[in-house]
């Protein structure tokens, strides 16, 4: 199949970026929302937050990948706030 070709050259392509050097330099309000049950690592998140001033994390306790589906109302809650914030 060509996308799956097309998208394996693509994840091999991402591994020689490195852009962890350049998050000091994201001065917007920054916001990340991650779930408990996650298979990304907290610590990832939790390593931008170091990196990028402005960055605000929520984790979502009964969230996996997709905390915008499996808790839809507080996403969209936090996410009203977060934008109409200053």
């Amino acid at each position: 199949m060509k996308s799956q070709t097309v998208n394996r050259a693509f994840d091999e392509e991402l591994e020689h970026y490195d852009l962890y050097p350049m998050l000091n330099k994201v001065s917007c309000k920054t916001l990340i929302l991650h779930g408990r049950y996650d298979t990304i690592p907290l610590a990832v998140p939790q390593t931008y937050k170091k990196l990028i001033m402005n960055l605000k994390l929520v984790v979502f306790k009964k969230s996996g990948h997709f905390p915008f589906i499996e808790e839809n109302k507080k996403v969209i809650t936090l996410l009203k706030e977060f934008l109409l914030s200053k």
